[in-house]
C-alpha cells in the first residue's frame, strides 16, 4: 500500500508559510497593519502587514518584548492611540494606530538599514533591496545569515528566508549530528522543523523501527503512525505490520475500534489491504 506523498505535503506547507514578495525595492515603504492577541498564547501578538501594491499579507507572531514602546496593558485598553517600533537588523518599522480590547490597526512606515543591505550584498545576496521589509519582519539578521553559511549552506536568499521562518539553526544541526544524522540539505532541515522531526523523535522511532529510512520516519510522523499505534493494532490481532501498512491504516482510518466493528459484521481476519480498501474503510 502506498502512503500519501510527504514531499507534496511539505511543498504545500512551505507555499503557505512563505510570504508575498514584491519585485519592487522594499527599502522605504508604507502600508497598514492589524494585530490581535493570540488566543493560545496571550503573551504574543499576531501582527499583520498589508500593502495595496501586493497581494496577500505578511504576518508574524511576536512577543511584546520585540515591539518597542508597546505592552500588554496598552493592547487591552479601550480605543487607545499607540506608537511603537519593530527594530530589526534589516531595518525599522514604525507603527501608528489604535488598540481596542486586544484588537489593533493603523499605518506603518519602514526604513531599511543601509549597513545591513551592504553587508548582505557582500555575502552574495544581490537582491536584498527588494526583500528588505520581508527580511526585517522575519528577522533575518546578518548574524543568522553567517550562521547558516558556517553550517555549510551557501544558499539563495529565498532559501535563507525559508530557513529562518522555520528556525533552522546550529542547535538543530548539532542535535541531529549527535545521533548520527549528518549531511542533510537545508531543505531537509526545514522539512524536519515543519513536521517536528527532532533528535528525540528519531531515537524513539529507531528503537521500534530500526531499519527504516529517515524519509519513512518523517512520513510516519506526518500520519501519526507511532509505536503506540502499532501496539494497539497488535492487540487487535494485527501485529508485525510494516511502516507502509501503519501509514495506510492511519490514512484510511483503520483503528482497533474499526477492526472490531468490521469483525462484528462477520468480516474476520481480513488482511491489511482489505481493511484499507474503499469497501471497508471510510
Amino acid at each position: 500500500m502506498r502512503a500519501l506523498n510527504a514531499n507534496k505535503t511539505l511543498g504545500t506547507l512551505i507555499t503557505v508559510a512563505m510570504l508575498a514578495i514584491s519585485s519592487a525595492a522594499q527599502t522605504q515603504l508604507r502600508g497598514t497593519w492589524t494585530a490581535e492577541v493570540s488566543s493560545k498564547r496571550p503573551d504574543k501578538l499576531q501582527l499583520n502587514f498589508f500593502r495595496s501594491s501586493e497581494r496577500g499579507q505578511m504576518g508574524q507572531s511576536m512577543e511584546y518584548s520585540e515591539l518597542k514602546g508597546l505592552d500588554s496593558s496598552a493592547v487591552q485598553a479601550t480605543s487607545l492611540p499607540v506608537k511603537f517600533q519593530l527594530v530589526r537588523d534589516a531595518g525599522t518599522v514604525q507603527l501608528d494606530g489604535t488598540f481596542n480590547k486586544g484588537l489593533g490597526h493603523g499605518e506603518f512606515n519602514f526604513a531599511a538599514n543601509q549597513e545591513y543591505l551592504s553587508a548582505m550584498k557582500q555575502l552574495g545576496y544581490a537582491e536584498v533591496d527588494r526583500k528588505a521589509f520581508e527580511l526585517a519582519v522575519i528577522d533575518v539578521s546578518r548574524a543568522y545569515a553567517k550562521e547558516i553559511r558556517e553550517l555549510g549552506f551557501d544558499t539563495s536568499l529565498d532559501k535563507l528566508i525559508e530557513a529562518r521562518i522555520f528556525n533552522v539553526n546550529r542547535e538543530q544541526v548539532a542535535g541531529l549530528k549527535a545521533i548520527g544524522v549528518t549531511d542533510l540539505s537545508l531543505s531537509k532541515l526545514v522539512e524536519y522543523r515543519i513536521f517536528d522531526v527532532t533528535p528525540e523523535y528519531v531515537q524513539r522511532m529507531r528503537a521500534s523501527f530500526p531499519n527504516l529510512s529517515l524519509d519513512k520516519l518523517v512520513e510516519m510522523r506526518i500520519h501519526k503512525a507511532t509505536p503506540e499505534f502499532a501496539k494497539e493494532l497488535a492487540s487487535a490481532g494485527y501485529g508485525n505490520l510494516g511502516a507502509d501498512d501503519l501509514i495506510a491504516f492511519r490514512i484510511h482510518g483503520v483503528t482497533p475500534a474499526f477492526i472490531r466493528e468490521v469483525s462484528e459484521l462477520g468480516f474476520k481476519h481480513l488482511d491489511a489491504d482489505m481493511l484499507c480498501s474503499s469497501g471497508f474503510s471510510a
